[in-house]
């Protein structure tokens, strides 16, 4: 009973445990929504998400552990070309042995809107976008540590349908006045000739009959 009562008060947010890649290539795509991960020191990892036009995407991360050594924690926005937002799209912050914790934040725009700035070309196209988490170490670290890390993907904006392709209606093809001009005069060409077939025929037949006729005198 207890542990009915327990599951039933688990929060509708928990965070849902998920492997970050190792690269562009190795990112998991995921869906709006909360993931913990493990990020260890000097590296970094990506995560993928779907947008469509009009769509745009809010990332957060909060890094949390204990190290003797200093290390810079980031994060960023990649467009599906792979092209990093280092505006509104990147923060970093520092890390060192008095923090326990720190939280990023990055904020994209909507795919599809001109800003004026120099992020438009990251945003100009809907598509796979990348967001990266890293500890990157400041060449002090003997070892590396191990973080525990948050990561809150959301995505808002209402999603701009693509047009639908018309078909353009063919236009009926017309008779020029000289093809219809050209077909009478097939026409009358061709009743002349049959006219003419038959007057030889009958030039012949009656030859034929005229020479008959002179045999027999004979």
């Amino acid at each position: 009973m207890i542990a009915l009562v327990l599951a039933l008060a688990a929060p509708a947010s928990a965070q849902s445990p998920i492997a970050g890649g190792g690269s562009f290539n190795d990112a998991p795509v995921l869906a709006p929504g909360k993931y913990k991960d493990t990020l260890r020191g000097g590296e970094q990892l990506f995560y993928a998400v779907t947008l469509k036009p009009g769509q745009q995407l809010t990332a957060g991360a909060t890094v949390s552990g204990r190290t003797e050594s200093s290390y810079f924690m980031r994060m960023s926005i990649y467009s599906p070309l792979r092209e990093k937002d280092v505006f509104k799209g990147t923060q970093t912050d520092s890390y060192a042995s008095s923090d326990k914790s720190v939280s990023l934040r990055v904020e994209g725009q909507r795919v599809g809107e001109k800003g004026g700035g120099n992020s438009d070309t990251v945003y100009s196209e809907p598509g796979t976008f990348y967001v990266s988490v890293a500890a990157d170490d400041q060449g002090r670290n003997l070892e590396a540590d191990q973080f525990d890390t948050l990561i809150d993907l959301q995505v808002t904006g209402n999603v701009i349908p693509t047009p639908t392709p018309t078909a353009t209606a063919k236009p009926a093809a017309t008779v020029e006045s000289g093809q219809t001009a050209g077909l009478g005069a097939g026409d009358g060409g061709g009743g002349s000739g049959e006219l003419g077939m038959t007057i030889v025929l009958a030039l012949a037949l009656g030859g034929l009959v005229g020479f008959g006729v002179r045999r027999l005198r004979a």
